[in-house]
């Protein structure tokens, strides 16, 4: 669930690298809507379906990002 992620995030001091798969895959919806500013790195193909070059970074957790963990909480 992206938001666990996103509450980790925002008690986490930043910046932080993620560097599992499946978290870079939540971050990516995190970041389309606005919640986080994340670099994330290329994803390369192979015949194992392929696998990021390396760790995503977060830099912040926007002001939208606080706004909805404080949605959820309350």
């Amino acid at each position: 669930m992206p938001y666990v992620l996103l509450d980790w995030l925002a008690r986490t001091q930043l910046p932080a690298d993620v560097p599992a798969a499946e978290d870079i895959h939540k971050l990516l919806s995190l970041r389309a809507a606005g919640l986080v500013q994340a670099e994330i790195p290329a994803f390369v193909h192979d015949r194992n379906g392929g696998s990021y070059v390396g760790p995503a970074r977060v830099l912040a957790v926007t002001p939208a990002g606080v706004a909805a963990i404080r949605k959820r909480r309350s």
